[in-house]
C-alpha cells in the first residue's frame, strides 16, 4: 500500500465518520531543549590479536537485489482541497468527479495533504488551496498554474458553490458552468497527456 492509498484510506474513514483528523507531532509544540554537554567516555585501546590459521575471516553473504521503489499509479486526475467539505458539498464534488466519466476511486483526492505527483492534471479546488498547494501562484478562475510539475486548473471548491451563490439560482448556474467548463479544459489535458504517452 503506498502512501496515497492510506490517503485515500483515512479520508474515506473520515467521510464515513464525519470527523476529520490531523496528525500533531507534539514535540514541535515544546521549546527545544538545550544539548546536555557530556564529555566523551575514556577510549581504550583494542587488543590486537595475531590472526591464526584457526581464526577466519567473516565471508560476506551475497545480498538480495534491491528493489527500485515504484512509481505511485498515475491518474488521470487529482482533485486538491484545503479542507473537508459539508455533506452537500462532498456529494457536489462526487456529483463533478461523475461528470468527468470518472468514479471517485479513480481520481486522486487530497484535502491539505502534500501532493507529489501521480496525476496527469490536478484541479485545484478554490482559493485557499491554490494558496496552499502553489504558494504564491496567481491563477484566475478557469486559468492554469502549477502544482510541482503537474499542471493545474483552478476552480471553486463545492462549498464557496453552494454557500455564496446557492441562494440566487442564476448565480449558482453560472458558478456551476464556470466549474465545469473548467473540467471540460482538464478532461482535454489528460486525453492530450495521454495521447503524448505522458
Amino acid at each position: 500500500m503506498d502512501i496515497f492509498d492510506e490517503i485515500i484510506a483515512n479520508l474515506e474513514l473520515e467521510k464515513e465518520l464525519g470527523v476529520r483528523t490531523v496528525e500533531i507531532d507534539r514535540a514541535l509544540l515544546l521549546p527545544p531543549k538545550a544539548p546536555a554537554v557530556r564529555e566523551p567516555p575514556p577510549r581504550e585501546e583494542p587488543v590486537r590479536e595475531e590472526p591464526t590459521a584457526e581464526r577466519r575471516l567473516p565471508v560476506a553473504e551475497p545480498q538480495a537485489a534491491r528493489e527500485e521503489p515504484k512509481p505511485p499509479e498515475m491518474r488521470d486526475m487529482a482533485f486538491l482541497t484545503a479542507g473537508a467539505f459539508s455533506a452537500e458539498g462532498e456529494a457536489l464534488l462526487a456529483k463533478m468527479i461523475q461528470s468527468t466519466g470518472r468514479a471517485p476511486g479513480d481520481v486522486l483526492r487530497l484535502t491539505a495533504a502534500p501532493f507529489a505527483g501521480g496525476a496527469r492534471v490536478a484541479v485545484v479546488m478554490g482559493a485557499d488551496a491554490l494558496r496552499l498547494y502553489a504558494p504564491g501562484a496567481r491563477a484566475p478562475l478557469g486559468g492554469w498554474t502549477t502544482v510541482g510539475r503537474t499542471p493545474a486548473v483552478v476552480t471553486y471548491s463545492p462549498d464557496r458553490l453552494l454557500r455564496f451563490f446557492g441562494k440566487d439560482p442564476a448565480k449558482l448556474r453560472e458558478g456551476k458552468l464556470a466549474t465545469w467548463n473548467a473540467l471540460k479544459d482538464a478532461m482535454k489535458r489528460v486525453e492530450s497527456a495521454k495521447q503524448k504517452g505522458t
